[in-house]
């Protein structure tokens, strides 16, 4: 399919559709359809300069997972079928069984490296006792995950295969949940033909290899890549960004009184909150124990790779209540994603209030931490200030236990904030976009607002789910969703944690038991790595206020250069 550049933007026509889609650029490089074009134009490209574009094509940040070696050799170098074998794969418990041909699967140690002819730059790790190579026809791999998943990378190398998949290595793939559609995530020499990968590019003898995202309408449990490989290669499972262990840590909103050894001696609220982790792939949840002793009432919080930090409700030496933040390291995860082996810091810290002009009151309408030492809190203007939100930035300095605080922007008036925000980060791990919650409690319908971190500018509207919802106290963004416990103003319905797609913008309910209703909630940095909500055609906002009528609308239009379409036909005389 003819690929071309603009603005920023990779684009791609599929020539018997004659649709024009947008590929985005970062993993897994999905098509979303733009426009059709209306004749048979099939050849499209861009005036010099436009096509300011590139695809991301580095490893990702994790190594590729081996599968184990199915197969073993006797002393006399004859084969035999060992499986199934059960292996941990991205914090997930897979089996993997063959069937048909298991001369086919060759077991081994592999040293890592480039494979044999690899040209995509790939590298696989170095293991022992695993499925090396798959060299022979009619071979049958079958993989068995104890939790749905999707959007999975297999990679495969050494594949010389015909260019009309007739002979050579092709394998085809399938899953329990119907025929996956399949996207080159990064290759050469590779290509795809429905449910079947192979090489071929450009003919039979020019060795392929790359990573294949094999994707579903509905989530799968078992996968199988079954086919031919005369001439052999490696197949492995790449890595999965952010990882299927990505989970929802949160604060249940229900807090209990102290009782002996649980709480920190400097808790002089008397009571706690208790902390649980949500693995958002197979809707489990667990409790992330912390150490005894060292409980506190955290009302907001969230989670970075090496620490738990909540902001601490707590009372003064003369009963007073105070706003104070304490961190907890933690040095290992389980595979459901839960974070274990916690020790307290045993420092309470504090911020200046004289650091927060204008705030009212003193007390943090939400926490998202950037990274180990630095956290992003929003606080209320008072009405005499004239209203809106402040952003600061609060970052733990050695030695002090007072927060370094600096403004980011603030949100004007009408915006009020009322709770909840997230921050969403780019790869480089500094603030991508800023979201919270709009609207009053109880007085506007549930609206979620985005702005740009690094403007302060507002980008985009979203309203809640159908239906009458309050705002329930927590937010939390994991992949392509954000997390939001919400509370429906209909009798005896209660409470609901949802999720919103931020790409499509479409609710759905996640859960109706209480044990899941945060009352603050979060997520480690690489599972909200991304671009916020897609900021979809036009958004209109409309706010009255008593002395403010104001309507606010925003269209993203493509800009710049339009793309020049070329027409050939054969026997025609060129226009």
């Amino acid at each position: 399919m003819p690929v071309w550049g603009v603005n920023g933007l990779i684009q791609v026509i599929q020539p018997e559709t004659l649709e024009v889609y947008n590929i985005s650029q970062t993993a897994p490089y999905n098509a979303t359809l733009e426009t059709t074009v209306a004749d048979d134009s099939v050849w499209i490209h861009t005036s010099t300069g436009c096509a300011n574009v590139g695809i991301k094509l580095t490893d990702p940040d994790c190594e590729a997972t081996w599968i184990p070696a199915l197969t073993e050799r006797d002393a006399e170098n004859n084969i035999f079928y060992i499986g199934p074998v059960t292996f941990t794969y991205q914090g997930i418990q897979v089996t993997a069984s063959a069937d048909d041909n298991f001369l086919a699967l060759l077991p081994g140690n592999p040293s890592g490296g480039i494979p044999n002819g690899g040209c995509s730059g790939l590298s696989n790790p170095a293991a022992t006792n695993k499925l090396t190579t798959v060299q022979g026809n009619d071979f049958s791999i079958t993989l068995t995950f104890e939790s749905p998943i999707n959007n999975l990378p297999i990679r495969a190398a050494v594949l010389n295969t015909s260019p009309d998949f007739s002979n050579g290595d092709v394998y085809e793939i399938t899953t329990n949940t119907g025929t996956p559609s399949i996207s080159i995530s990064n290759g050469c020499n590779v290509q795809v033909q429905g449910n079947r990968i192979g090489g071929g590019v450009p003919d039979y003898n020019t060795e392929g290899d790359g990573e294949f995202i094999v994707t579903t309408p509905t989530n799968f449990t078992i996968i199988t890549i079954s086919g031919n490989a005369p001439t052999g290669g490696p197949i492995l499972l790449g890595c999965v960004t952010p990882p299927l262990s990505c989970s929802r840590i949160f604060t249940l909103a229900v807090t209990e009184s102290c009782t002996d050894g649980i709480c920190a001696p400097d808790n002089l609220r008397g009571s706690y909150n208790r902390v649980y982790s949500q693995n958002t792939v197979t809707n489990t949840i667990e409790q992330v124990v912390l150490p005894g002793g060292s409980y506190f009432q955290t009302p907001n919080s969230d989670i970075t790779n090496n620490y738990f930090i909540g902001q601490v409700n707590n009372n003064d030496a003369q009963g007073d209540p105070i706003v104070q933040f304490t961190r907890w390291s933690y040095d290992t995860t389980l595979p459901s994603g839960t974070p274990s082996n916690f020790t307290w810091e045993g420092i309470l810290y504090s911020v200046n209030e004289n650091d927060l002009p204008n705030a009212f009151p003193k007390i943090p309408m939400g926490v998202s931490t950037v990274n180990d030492n630095l956290m992003v809190l929003s606080y209320n203007i008072s009405s005499s200030a004239g209203g809106g939100q402040q952003v600061f930035e609060a970052e733990f300095v050695d030695g002090s236990t007072t927060l370094a605080v600096a403004l980011k922007f603030f949100i004007p008036a009408p915006f009020n904030g009322s709770g909840e925000h997230v921050v969403t980060l780019k790869e480089d791990g500094t603030p991508n976009k800023f979201i919270a919650l709009r609207s009053d409690y109880g007085t506007q319908p549930y609206v979620i607002s985005q702005f740009d971190y690094d403007t302060g500018n507002f980008e985009v509207d979203i309203l809640g789910p159908p239906g009458n919802w309050n705002p329930g106290g927590d937010m939390a963004v994991v992949d392509d969703y954000l997390y939001v416990t919400l509370v429906s103003t209909i009798s005896g319905v209660g409470k609901r944690l949802w999720r919103v797609n931020l790409q499509t913008h479409a609710w759905e309910e996640v859960s109706n038991e209480d044990a899941y209703m945060g009352g603050s909630s979060g997520s480690l940095p690489l599972c909200r790595t991304n671009d916020g909500f897609a900021i979809i055609g036009t958004t209109t906002t409309t706010t009255t206020d008593p002395d403010i009528s104001t309507t606010t609308t925003t269209t993203t239009p493509i800009p710049g250069v339009r793309t020049i379409f070329t027409k050939f036909s054969a026997g025609s005389e060129p226009a």
